[in-house]
This record gives C-alpha cells, structure tokens and sequence, in this order.
C-alpha cells in the first residue's frame, strides 16, 4: 500500500520535499518492525543511495528550485523502496517461503 502525500514548502529559494512521515508510518501500522538491524540499515543505505533524509521518521530532502524535478524523482524513489518491506512482513515471509 503506496500513499504519496507530500508538503512542499518554499524558503527563501529553496524547497523542502517531505512525507509528513507517512511511509514509515504506515509501515509501522502494518505491522512491520523497523527496529531491526537488518532493516534499519536497509532504510539508511536506501536514504544515502537517493540522497534523502529522515529525521523524526519523516522523509525529506531541501533543495534549490533548478534541482527540484530530479530529487523530486529520487525522493520518489526512495519511498518506494522503503515501502517495499512491507513484503519482509514476518506473515508475508512465512507465505513467501511455504
């Protein structure tokens, strides 16, 4: 389940790209503990490959407004691969591997 709810927010010349939280949110109400190691350090490489932040479970990334369209994408982008361990579920694993 995919939900792109973003706040863009204009200072001065520069744009501020966030999830208000939503994708880790979700997660967290599906069931899936990002507690563990594994996908802690999931998250993070994903947040680094995409050049995006997370601070306070909140997604986002601050941007001049010529770089807007590509980190727009890669913000994109990294939600979607983090809301992809909704698949490492530990019921979804169980029925994956039956």
């Amino acid at each position: 389940m995919i939900t792109f709810v973003f706040t863009l927010r204009k200072i001065k010349k520069k744009i501020t790209i966030s999830d208000d939280g939503n994708t880790i949110n979700d997660l967290a109400m599906l069931g899936v503990d990002l507690t563990t190691k594994t996908r802690s350090h999931y998250i993070d490489s994903v947040l680094q490959q995409y050049g995006v932040d997370m601070f306070e479970e909140v997604i986002k990334v601050t941007v001049s407004k010529d770089r807007f369209p590509i980190i727009k994408q890669n913000i994109l982008q990294a939600i979607l691969k983090i809301d992809d361990l909704y698949s490492t579920r530990h019921e979804n694993l169980k029925i994956f591997f039956s």
